[in-house]
């Protein structure tokens, strides 16, 4: 019985001491199950705060990621703007390219119509210069129908008016010496001598040797030549003469009228500076030379306007 208390004693202190070492074990397993719990919440915690920390980067990245995507709509919106408004601009580009090209080579050919036209205009201001050069001399040297024609018939028609009133018996009448002369300057030259005799009386003969002078201009200024060195003349005391000869050329010379008058004739010709009419110093001599259109235009004019 003793035998079986120790045993059970025995066996109760191996429970008991079974039963300690497992309450420690038991503990020790606690501890460590709190200092897991413990380093787990930890853990946790550290977790939970990186995946906040990360859903905020995510949301973050998310709400970037809409803008992006919609700043990525937006600028490609506006390069679709930017392509469309240069495409347009290429066109207007190209467009206006060909119109500069066009109106480049349309202003080449104004301005090559405007050289041709200026050219143009020049030569008809030349070849209407030279024409009114050419029509005034041929109208005063007689190839020009109007003015010289004209003159040449006024002269006569105040050289039929001279007859009339200083030679004429009879100053009424209708006909004079020209309605049947061959050669009207003669005729107007002898009536010029016989006014000089019957105004002043002074005595100038006219001795013709020339021929016929058609040209109205070559008869015009012979005229006023004779009447000019026969108004010289006619202030000689002894009697005179016009000698008028030649055909091409004609000379008009003041000579002492009489076969045994040796006097010599030492009045001055008219003063005409001129390659076509040519004075004598060997006396009143004078020399028309063959016409030159514009020289016997100007002489025309200058003794008619001496007249």
């Amino acid at each position: 019985m003793v035998y079986g208390l120790v045993a059970a004693a025995v066996v109760a202190l191996v429970a008991l001491g079974l039963w300690v070492s497992t309450q420690q074990k038991l503990a020790a397993s606690n501890q460590r199950i709190k200092d897991v719990e413990t380093d787990s919440e930890s853990k946790i915690q550290k977790l939970n705060s990186e995946l906040s920390s990360a859903e905020a980067s995510a949301a973050s990245a998310s709400k970037k990621s809409e803008d992006l995507k919609s700043e990525k709509l937006r600028l490609s919106s506006e390069l679709e703007t930017a392509e469309s408004k240069l495409a347009a601009t290429k066109t207007e580009l190209t467009s206006a390219t060909s119109s500069v090209d066009k109106l480049t080579s349309e202003l080449d050919e104004i301005r090559i119509e405007r050289d041709r036209l200026e050219t143009s205009l020049t030569d008809l201001k030349q070849s209407a210069v030279k024409a009114q050069e050419r029509e005034a001399a041929e109208a005063l040297n007689g190839s020009g129908p109007i003015r010289a024609a004209t003159l040449w018939d006024l002269e006569l028609s105040r050289s039929a008016r001279t007859w009339r009133t200083s030679v004429a018996t009879n100053p009424d009448i209708q006909k004079t010496p020209f309605d049947d002369a061959e050669n009207p300057v003669r005729t107007a030259v002898e009536i010029e001598a016989a006014a000089l005799r019957e105004d002043v009386g002074a005595s100038v003969r006219v001795d013709w040797k020339a021929g016929t002078i058609d040209d109205p201009a070559r008869c015009h200024l012979v005229l006023r030549l004779a009447q000019e060195m026969m108004a010289t003349a006619a202030r000689e005391a002894s009697p005179t003469k016009l000698t008028v000869e030649g055909d091409d050329e004609v000379s008009l010379q003041i000579e002492p009228d009489g076969e045994a008058d040796d006097s010599v004739i030492t009045l001055s010709p008219p003063k005409i500076t001129s390659d076509l009419i040519t004075a004598s110093d060997r006396g009143l001599i004078v020399t028309l030379g063959v016409e030159n259109s514009e020289e016997a235009s100007d002489q025309t004019e200058a003794v008619t306007s001496e007249a």
